[in-house]
């Protein structure tokens, strides 16, 4: 068991054979049951990571990004460690305040699902580009991280959504997201 906030909320992940998977699911329930726990599916924990603005390694973090972008300093990054493999940019972007992108949360208008590697535009500008897409119950609505660059990451900023099914409006969104109510 490995207790992680990877979905945004405390939670422990379970690392079983597969030949075991369903007798200790099932011993696992027993010993939670009457407790505050929920099993959860790999879906819904990815719902809850994009709606806490969690990126996922290799689809939302790749070779195109800089570990500050992501938001997560705090999560992963050391200033006072030795010495590491990217140090002296991560340290420069630090000292300068200088970002190029920023991963946002992205809420298209309509209720139609993006799509990971749409377009993200301004003033038909190329700004940045989709990597995880959810349906948002906090929301109500479709949900999308995406890196945008600085200049275009403040909440409620405009832009257009550019997919495989066209073109569509929305705006940039803050993160987390919460249910109202």
């Amino acid at each position: 068991m490995v207790r992680n906030d990877y979905a945004g909320l405390p939670t422990a992940e379970f690392i079983i054979p597969a030949d075991a998977a369903e007798k200790t699911i099932a011993a696992i329930t027993s010993a939670v049951s009457g407790l505050s726990v929920e099993h959860l599916t790999n879906e819904t924990i990815d719902v809850f990571r994009i709606e806490a603005g969690i990126p996922a390694s290799a689809r939302d973090i790749d070779d195109e990004v800089v570990p500050p972008e992501t938001g997560q300093i705090e999560r992963g990054i050391s200033y006072h460690k030795g010495c590491y493999l990217g140090q002296e940019v991560i340290e420069r972007m630090r000292s300068h305040n200088i970002l190029a992108r920023k991963l946002v949360g992205l809420r298209p208008d309509g209720a139609d699902a993006l799509s990971p590697g749409s377009l993200i535009k301004r003033d038909d500008k190329e700004i940045g580009r989709i990597t995880s897409t959810c349906w948002s119950e906090a929301l109500g609505a479709p949900l999308a991280l995406g890196y945008v660059k600085t200049i275009h990451a403040k909440p409620d900023t405009p832009v257009m959504i550019e997919g495989e099914s066209g073109q569509r409006t929305g705006k940039v969104v803050s993160l987390p997201v919460r249910a109202k109510g």
